[in-house]
C-alpha cells in the first residue's frame, strides 16, 4: 500500500547484502495477483547509487533519491531470485492522510544526493533507510529506528516495534 516501507536482503555482495535495502511505496497497483505481477505495478522511492542498481551500492558516491517500478527491469532485484528476505511494513492504524504525506515527503527528496555516511538528522543527503525513517518520523509521528542510534540501518526499521509487516 501507499506509504509502506519495503525491506529486502539478497545474496550478491555490497551494502544491500550486509544491511538490506529499503524503499517506500509511492504507487500501489490496482489489482491483486502473483507477487511478480503486484511488483510490476508498484513504484518505490529509494535512495541508492551506482546507476540505481541495488546490488552495486557503494559508500560515498552521489546518485541519490529516485522513483521506479519494483520490477521494471532485470537490475532492480526486488523480484530477483537472489532475494532471500522481502517484507512490506507499515504502522498499524495509519491514516490515508499520513500515507499520502509520507509518500509526498519522499517525493520531495527525488534527485537529492546519496551519502551513506551522513547522520539521520541531516536533510540534504540520503541513504535508503534514512529516507524511510525520516518520512515516518516527520509525517506519521513515529520513530521507527529500533535502536535510536545516530544512523538508521534497514534492519533497525525491520525490528521496529512501531511497525507491522508481512513477508512476500
Amino acid at each position: 500500500n501507499l506509504g509502506n516501507i519495503i525491506y529486502a536482503r539478497w545474496n550478491g555482495g555490497g551494502i544491500s547484502d550486509t544491511y538490506g535495502h529499503t524503499g517506500g511505496v509511492s504507487q500501489s497497483p490496482n489489482y491483486s495477483g502473483s507477487t511478480g505481477s503486484v511488483m510490476q505495478g508498484t513504484k518505490t522511492i529509494e535512495a541508492s547509487n551506482v546507476g540505481k542498481s541495488l546490488a552495486g551500492v557503494t559508500i560515498g558516491s552521489n546518485d541519490g533519491v529516485f522513483q521506479r517500478y519494483m520490477s521494471s527491469n532485470g537490475s532492480d532485484l526486488w523480484a530477483s531470485n537472489l532475494v532471500y528476505s522481502r517484507v512490506s511494513m507499515w504502522m498499524n492504524g495509519m491514516t490515508s492522510n499520513q500515507r499520502t504525506n509520507v509518500k509526498n515527503y519522499q517525493s520531495w527528496q527525488i534527485n537529492e544526493p546519496y551519502l551513506f555516511s551522513t547522520n539521520k538528522w541531516s536533510t540534504n543527503k540520503w541513504y535508503c533507510s534514512k529516507l524511510q525513517w525520516r518520512a515516518y518520523f516527520q509525517y506519521a509521528g513515529v520513530d521507527v529506528d529500533s535502536n535510536g542510534g545516530s544512523i538508521v540501518l534497514p534492519q533497525d526499521i525491520l525490528y521496529s516495534t512501531h511497525l507491522v509487516g508481512q513477508s512476500f
